[in-house]
């Protein structure tokens, strides 16, 4: 993609979030965002099919931040997971607030769950090893689990720290998995 093309892009991704800051998604025109963003109807068609691609993008783009920033940590454990995922996603708690009020932020987990069901059995973490059998089962419990916990945490002024976060999920997955397990 060409620059003059990428800035159209990111002009309109940014015309929507702003939009969005005070307007209600279907209340929202192209002609609105292309107005905003300088750019006309035809260059937003050429790059999107609609307000949705447009949210889609940008969260496609948060996704891949996201999965960057983890491949850069290379965590050693569940814990250090935990913490990098509730600590990026902090730093984006705004948007979020403003995708959920305008029920968009479902788009987030759909692109999120499709980009990690693909990512997570090649990564090297120690409860991704093949001989426990089919790991897809357990990669949608987390991503799902993970995402609900943010989610909830959202509505909360006095949100957990990544860290306390991470270890209240620890320590109640530890206590509790003997009660949820069937006996052997």
């Amino acid at each position: 993609m060409n620059a003059t093309a990428m800035r159209s892009k990111r002009a309109i991704i940014g015309a929507l979030l702003c939009k969005l800051e005070k307007s209600r998604f279907e209340e929202i025109t192209i002609s609105e965002l292309a107005a905003m963003a300088g750019v006309s109807r035809k260059t937003f068609y050429r790059n999107f099919h609609g307000k949705q691609d447009v949210v889609d993008e940008y969260v496609s783009e948060l996704v891949d931040q996201y999965l960057a920033q983890a491949k850069q940590l290379e965590p050693t454990d569940f814990n250090d997971v935990l913490i990098h995922y509730f600590s990026f996603w902090n730093t984006v708690v705004h948007t979020l607030k403003i995708l959920q009020r305008n029920n968009l932020l479902g788009s987030v987990l759909d692109v999120q769950t499709e980009r990690l069901i693909e990512l997570l059995p090649s990564q090297p973490h120690p409860w991704h090893d093949s001989a426990l059998g089919d790991e897809q089962t357990i990669d949608l419990l987390i991503i799902g689990g993970l995402w609900n916990i943010l989610r909830f945490h959202l509505h909360h002024d006095d949100r957990l720290s990544p860290e306390a976060l991470s270890a209240e999920i620890i320590t109640s997955l530890s206590t509790r998995t003997a009660v949820l397990l069937p006996a052997q």
